[in-house]
């Protein structure tokens, strides 16, 4: 992850998944972490600013 350009980056490790992730049974959790991480760092367009 070092050498990746960007500098707001996270590794998250889902203990005992494999791969593909969003075919797990723990899909759920993965896709919400996902989800949480993305909506923390960009703006809907249209959306209001809090």
């Amino acid at each position: 992850m070092g050498r990746a350009a960007n500098k707001d980056k996270e590794l998250k490790l889902f203990q005992g998944l494999f791969h593909c992730l969003w075919n797990e049974p723990e899909k759920q959790q993965v896709m919400e972490y996902a989800s949480n991480w993305l909506n923390k760092r960009f703006v809907l367009a249209g959306a209001p600013s809090t």
